[in-house]
């Protein structure tokens, strides 16, 4: 009899261990759960939050590069404010067509600005910097290394769209030459013009166009200003042509006006 109850009490105390053992595997098995979740959601967070960190540095940098735009340029709404009169001189030009009429005035606003260290402006041109290593911003940051001297650069446009203007007015030779001018930037395909003194416009006491050759080939034609400077006569000619293109007619490049004096 005793032996019979020793052995049910045993079976009994098995069946209690193993039920508090199965408990504490359950329990452990839990928590494990518990951790994991909580330790994918601390990484979850954390690539979120490195994401969101990423996008907003992203934004804050593409605010330093220009948005592209295609350059354009129209000539009466430049005209039309009354603040370039300069460049009303149709009476004086009665000997050229309306298309070279247009073709040299575009040709002449654009060489002088040129000459002014500027460009035909638009209405997108704002100022950025760029170091000697091409690095680009929209604000001045100094830095004392001897590599990062900042210049103080322009947006124009794209460079195919500024491009294609200059070939609208200009025979390929003179786009040539103009785009060779080492003030142009280019980063990518956007097109930008290194700002710096070029002097300022002269204006003439009399000044007068005349022809010297005309076909239907081309026109050339010359500008003589004059000019009273400390009671002495400053004479200064441009000589512009014209040439008729498969495309219509275009100018030569030319020389501005502006004076070292």
């Amino acid at each position: 009899m005793k032996k019979r109850f020793w052995a049910v009490l045993a079976v009994i105390l098995c069946m209690t261990g193993c039920k508090a053992t199965a408990d504490t595997n359950q329990a452990d098995i839990e928590q494990a759960a518990l951790e994991n979740r909580q330790t994918t959601a601390e990484v979850t967070t954390e690539q979120i939050t490195e994401t969101t960190m990423s996008i907003a540095a992203a934004e804050e940098a593409s605010e330093d590069i220009a948005v592209s735009i295609e350059y354009e340029f129209d000539l009466y709404k430049y005209l039309e404010n009354g603040k370039h009169d300069e460049y009303l001189l149709r009476n004086e030009l009665d000997f050229l067509s309306d298309e070279q009429y247009d073709t040299y005035i575009k040709a002449l606003i654009f060489v002088d600005y040129l000459g002014n260290s500027s460009v035909v402006s638009t209405d997108s041109n704002s100022f950025y910097w760029i170091n000697e290593n091409g690095e680009i911003s929209k604000s001045l940051v100094s830095d004392e290394s001897d590599t990062a001297q900042i210049y103080p650069y322009f947006y124009i446009s794209t460079y195919k769209s500024f491009y294609e203007y200059l070939q609208s007015v200009f025979t390929q030779d003179a786009v040539d030459e103009i785009m060779s001018d080492e003030r142009f930037f280019t980063f990518g395909d956007e097109l930008y013009f290194k700002w710096n003194d070029g002097g300022g416009m002269v204006y003439f006491d009399d000044s007068e166009y005349n022809v010297i050759e005309e076909n239907d080939s081309e026109i050339v034609f010359e500008y003589t200003a004059h000019r009273l400077i400390n009671n002495e006569e400053w004479v200064c000619t441009r000589k512009t042509k014209l040439v008729h293109t498969d495309n219509g007619w275009r100018s030569e490049f030319f020389k501005n006006l502006y004076s070292e004096k």
